[in-house]
């Protein structure tokens, strides 16, 4: 009769074998094993306290891959520079199922061309309950590109911006840099220089003359207002005056130029009278002249049309 096994042994044999079942199962089921992927490599300057291993990878929120590994330096690392390395993977065929095509980040060429777009990672709180983190990957055109590997090191790496916490703190601790460059005691002193000057203008009593000068004279310019104001008012009822009487000095002036043109109009009995006067003056000169002309025997052939002549230029100024 053969010897007995011992039941412990076949029974961690089991569980053993039960483990691997079910490990393919997961991995064959989840097909992660034959998907095709890209690793990166991203250094992170500050706490990475809240991520772990297999921690999300997101490109603006939609999930794209995991964290493989979280390690203190790599051996490429410039001892010199105090950043940890996380190591992601992305799941290129998760990227295309969301229509971004796998060649567009696959190699150190065209990863490059998304560092120079803006490619960046940043670590992202997940949880403010938890403080799970998460590694969020966005383009942010213009920023700092800060490479920690040198360009043979066999890493693909993508740059990393600080978290907007990490951020603030930087302000504030440039802004305490700057506090801490001022000479506070110089600053005091010159304050208490300034407030020492106020009390001995005050207590001086220079203050109180200058406001008692400004007061007089305050005074005095009232008083002159007064005194001007019924003048002002003289002044200006004078002028009221004068300026009425200048209007009716036109008006009658323009109506005796109205006149005047009225009665040296040529159709006026006054224009008239005198031409005619003038014309009747003319014609007896004439007369009187021709008659003297004929007596002194003179030869005038043409003194009648002469005459008529005249007489017709007379007539044509009437």
């Amino acid at each position: 009769m053969g010897k007995r096994g011992n039941p412990a042994i076949i029974g961690a044999f089991v569980i053993g074998a039960l483990a691997l079942v079910a490990a393919a199962v997961v991995a064959f089921g989840s097909g992660r094993l034959f998907r095709p992927t890209q690793s990166f490599v991203l250094f992170f300057g500050g706490t990475v306290n809240g991520l772990a291993k297999g921690a999300a990878v997101k490109f603006r929120g939609v999930e794209i891959g995991e964290v493989t590994d979280i390690l203190l330096r790599l051996p490429e690392q410039d001892p010199g520079i105090l950043r940890l390395p996380v190591l992601i993977q992305l799941d290129l065929a998760r990227m295309a199922g969301l229509g971004i095509m796998a060649e567009s980040i696959a190699g150190k060429e065209r990863s490059k061309t998304l560092i120079d777009a803006g490619l960046r990672g940043q670590l992202q709180l997940q949880s403010f309950i938890t403080g799970v983190l998460f590694i969020g990957l966005d383009f942010f055109p213009g920023s700092k590109v800060d490479l920690v590997l040198p360009p043979d090191s066999g890493y693909l790496e993508i740059p990393t911006l600080p978290t907007s916490l990490e951020q603030a703190q930087a302000k504030v601790q440039e802004i305490l840099d700057r506090l801490s460059r001022v000479d506070v005691g110089a600053l005091a002193d010159s304050l208490r220089e300034t407030v020492d000057g106020v009390n001995r203008l005050f207590s001086s009593g220079e203050v109180d003359a200058m406001l008692g000068s400004a007061r007089e004279a305050f005074n005095e310019i009232r008083r002159l207002a007064d005194d001007l104001r019924p003048q002002i008012a003289s002044v200006v009822k004078s002028a009221n005056g004068t300026a009425a009487d200048l209007r009716g000095t036109i008006k009658r002036l323009e109506v005796a130029i109205d006149g005047l043109q009225a009665v040296l109009a040529p159709e006026s009995p006054l224009v008239y009278g005198a031409t005619r006067t003038l014309i009747d003056l003319s014609e007896k000169d004439l007369d009187v002249t021709l008659e003297y002309a004929a007596d002194l025997g003179l030869d005038l052939p043409a003194t009648s049309l002469t005459r008529e002549r005249i007489a017709g230029v007379l007539r044509t100024l009437a």
